[in-house]
């Protein structure tokens, strides 16, 4: 993908990719097929209040660099899986991501609608998963590809978002400030009313772009459990998706994060 296309990637916060998909097939096909394993975040120590919302998200995996795609193995305790051959610990994967081969699991075969529509927006998926997380869950500040404190440097690095089940107080927020407490997320009304804040619920039935070059977080806001595929993809040689976000590009009229 061309510089100038990273480059405006990086002033949009979150953008419709415009892509036109059988919404209620890939959305029928994921509560069909819901196999859910727990979710361990990486590199933060949880207080007893954050660890209690942890247990409500759960992630189905789509893809692993594991060569057996065992999804059952693929819990990101940063992110490690037991080879019970050899009773020792192994990368599941390791930082950037585009560097690694990546293996479909075997549960990619109970979706074969939200596979052919992965196909059909990259050449290179990397992790591709399904999460689900319940009310008052979120996840600390970061960013996937400019952050020193947890050496996340995957500058060739693009996320796509496919909600299948959202509500208007799933929230995800991108700002350049840098949070010193990572952990601290505070009400809707404080980030919409603060210029530095870029907040997006991104509502089902689209595709989605989401910076993860700058600092981000996301909270579910709201009382309902929310659904939504993550797409991580590398964007080197990867004239499919390098189309497709040109095109939405052209199309965008939202904000730039200034």
């Amino acid at each position: 993908m061309k510089q100038q296309i990273i480059d405006s990637l990086r002033q949009i916060p979150f953008m419709d990719l415009n892509i036109d998909f059988d919404f209620e097939k890939i959305q029928s096909e994921v509560f069909k097929n819901e196999t859910w394993h727990d979710y361990h975040p990486p590199l933060m120590e949880l207080t007893t209040k954050l660890a209690e919302l942890h247990r409500s998200y759960k992630q189905c995996a789509l893809t692993t660099i594991h060569k057996h795609g065992n999804s059952s193995i693929v819990r990101e305790q940063f992110l490690r899986w037991k080879n019970k051959e050899k009773n020792e610990t192994e990368n599941y994967y390791t930082w950037p991501l585009q560097d690694q081969k990546w293996y479909p699991t075997e549960i990619i075969n109970l979706f074969p609608f939200l596979s052919n529509l992965i196909t059909s927006l990259t050449d290179k998926p990397i992790l591709s998963k399904i999460v689900k997380s319940g009310p008052g869950h979120l996840l600390g500040w970061h960013s996937h590809q400019n952050d020193n404190l947890m050496n996340f440097k995957a500058q060739e690095q693009c996320i796509i978002h496919i909600p299948i089940v959202t509500n208007p107080n799933v929230v995800h927020i991108v700002t350049k400030e840098i949070h010193e407490d990572r952990r601290q997320v505070n009400d809707i009304d404080f980030y919409k009313s603060d210029c530095r804040y870029y907040t997006k619920n991104f509502s089902a039935g689209k595709i989605w772009f989401f910076n993860s070059y700058h600092q981000h977080t996301y909270k579910n806001f709201s009382d309902v459990e929310r659904i939504d595929v993550l797409i991580f993809n590398d964007i080197r040689e990867n004239p499919t998706l390098e189309k497709i976000i040109k095109r939405a590009i052209k199309l965008y009229e939202g904000p730039f994060i200034k």
